[in-house]
């Protein structure tokens, strides 16, 4: 990866001193998420971005999560001109 998508994995983030929390569109929960055990799962060269999975954090609901990093609240890490292929069940 190079650019600005580098800046974006798991890995820059720790490096940085980011911290993130995803928050549902639907039920509007939130929860921290914890970068370093992430990384540890999914490898340092993962991102969030763009990145908007089914809702764990109400029971039966049927939202998705929306990823936010900081510093820089309430920048999210998304593009809106993309995110919608999320919302489209095949």
């Amino acid at each position: 990866m190079s650019g600005l998508r580098s800046r974006r994995t798991l890995g820059k983030m720790i490096d940085n001193g980011f911290t993130s929390f995803g928050r549902c569109v639907k039920c509007g929960k939130e929860k921290a998420v914890d970068l370093k055990a992430l990384a540890e799962i999914k490898g340092r060269d993962y991102s969030l971005w763009n990145r908007s999975p089914r809702c764990s954090l109400t029971e039966g609901c049927p939202g998705r999560i929306r990823f936010f990093v900081g510093p820089g609240w309430p920048t999210a890490d998304f593009d809106e001109a993309t995110e919608w292929r999320w919302f489209w069940e095949g």
